[in-house]
């Protein structure tokens, strides 16, 4: 952290800038802005930080409330530079707000740090969700291939049962195939009544699984 007072926030060059606008920030305090083009930068600033980073905890909302106030006074001091008049036109020290801007940029870096939004926990965080992912992709393929295999089993184990049905049938008269029930409605009865949910009920199965992929991807 920078050795600067944050009630240096409090700029001793600042004026009112032709009226007040308020903006609430994401800790739900409120703040009075100079100008509408300063209240837009607040809040397009933080709408932007709570979309990309998603804060709940009121501590880290706290330290982003630091961060959108530095921000915009860095913000005004910059236009002011350019100018070297604030927004009545009035003369401002020019080095005085450069050694504000810089204390402030030091301050809102080490903040970014402390939560990790700087580019380095991203970059890592990036690096850490990426090889999970792999990881998760890798085990739910090899759990696709085991449900092909099963699939494939169940296929070439009711083919054959159909097969030896057929066959028996084919082999039997017709008052055989009544007593041993494998007459051709027979037959019919049994695919659409034990076969066909027999296959399904293993899709049934996979489809229940892959739902619980895409809630956890």
């Amino acid at each position: 952290m920078t050795d600067f007072d944050i009630g240096e926030l409090v700029d001793p060059d600042s004026s009112s800038g032709g009226g007040d606008f308020v903006v609430d920030s994401p800790a739900s305090h409120t703040l009075t802005v100079l100008t509408q083009s300063e209240k837009d930068f607040y809040e397009q600033k933080a709408e932007r930080y709570q979309t990309d980073n998603g804060f709940q905890n009121i501590s880290d909302l706290g330290e982003l409330d630091r961060i959108l106030t530095m921000e915009l006074m860095i913000n005004r001091w910059s236009q002011w530079q350019i100018t070297e008049t604030d927004y009545d036109g009035l003369p401002v020290d020019v080095a005085n707000l450069q050694r504000y801007i810089e204390n402030f940029s030091k301050e809102i870096r080490a903040i970014k740090k402390d939560l990790g939004m700087d580019k380095a926990t991203r970059d890592k965080d990036n690096q850490s969700n990426v090889a999970e992912y792999l990881h998760n992709l890798r085990l739910r393929a090899k759990e696709f291939g085991v449900h092909r295999n099963n699939q494939m089993v169940q296929v070439i184990t009711d083919w054959q049962e159909l097969r030896g049905i057929v066959e028996l049938s084919d082999n039997c008269t017709e008052a055989e195939q009544r007593e041993f029930k494998c007459s051709r409605d027979d037959i019919w009865a049994w695919m659409l009544e034990d076969l066909f949910p027999r296959f399904d009920a293993l899709d049934d199965e996979f489809r229940e699984e892959q739902q619980l992929w895409i809630r956890t991807i």
